[in-house]
């Protein structure tokens, strides 16, 4: 089940909370007194040439370098999808809900300065190194620099804050299909679990988000896929894909449903949540149904 969390308090979980495996110590790789961002950075690198691998309970390890080097490493390889929604936490251990968070902030923010000099102190503080006086100021710093309409954000509803996501990840979906497109995988695996069918879907709905061609069995499988997966109950974006695919597949659309088609496409140009349209509203009437563009 997805959880969500205001960004305050996810902040507070991972800059008090140290959490330690209940599984054997592994070997240790490079010396423990070593400089821990190092460490991190020369398993990363000892992961990708294959030197070392990844242990299958690598989550449970209880030295905390190695699962942050785990996470980057899995994060990179493409091995743990990352999604685009701050309020989505991957995991319960701060360590690596710390690592999941830099990929998200890289993904959302590019891969600046501040992006990883907050990673980092969230990083430190997850591990239990408690930050001194210029790393405190650096990371407030970083943190107004990527949410400067935040600052005091303890301050913000939570409800207020699930809305500018709202709006951040249609923008997103506006400027760049692709992005969303692996968010939309990232958040289909966290709820339903990394399965062939789960890929399926996220498949499909990449294909009906970048535009691109289908075929009738293709979307045969799809419908299959989400009845397997969620009992044929469609999501917004879900039912967007459906009237996308039977629109290009030629299959005939109601007066109604050609409405709600040319309302998605509209939210999607303008970067407006689909959920934020008042669909209740939307009758064959509506303005939007007079326009000619299907």
């Amino acid at each position: 089940m997805k959880r969500y969390f205001a960004l305050p308090t996810l902040l507070l979980s991972l800059l008090y909370l140290c959490s330690c495996g209940e599984s054997e110590d592994p070997e240790k790789l490079i010396a423990a007194e070593t400089d821990p961002f190092l460490r991190i950075e020369t398993l990363v690198e000892q992961l990708q040439a294959l030197e070392i691998g990844v242990p299958n309970n690598w989550e449970k390890t209880r030295d905390p370098v190695e699962r942050a080097a785990y996470t980057r490493y899995l994060i990179s390889a493409g091995r743990i999808p990352v999604s685009l929604d701050l309020n989505d936490l991957y995991s319960q251990d701060p360590i690596v809900q710390a690592e999941y968070t830099r990929a998200q902030y890289v993904k959302r923010f590019g891969d600046i300065p501040e992006v990883h000099t907050f990673a980092d102190f969230l990083l430190i503080s997850a591990m239990g190194i408690y930050p001194s006086d210029d790393e405190i100021a650096a990371s407030k710093n970083a943190y107004a620099f990527l949410f400067p309409s935040r600052t005091g954000a303890d301050k913000i509803p939570l409800h207020q804050f699930l809305r500018e996501e709202e709006n951040t990840l249609a923008k997103i979906r506006m400027d760049d299909p692709k992005a969303w497109a692996e968010h939309n995988r990232a958040k289909l695996i966290k709820e339903y679990g990394d399965t062939h069918a789960v890929r399926t879907i996220a498949d499909f709905m990449e294909k009906i988000e970048l535009e691109l061609s289908i075929t009738e069995e293709e979307y045969n499988t799809y419908k299959a896929k989400i009845e397997e997966v969620q009992s044929g109950v469609l999501l917004l974006d879900q039912f967007y894909v459906k009237l996308e695919a039977e629109n290009q597949l030629g299959i005939h659309l109601s007066d109604i449903d050609q409405c709600r088609l040319k309302l998605y496409r509209w939210a999607k140009s303008e970067g407006i949540p689909f959920i934020q349209i008042k669909w209740e509203l939307i009758d064959e009437e509506h303005e939007a149904c007079q326009q000619d563009d299907l």
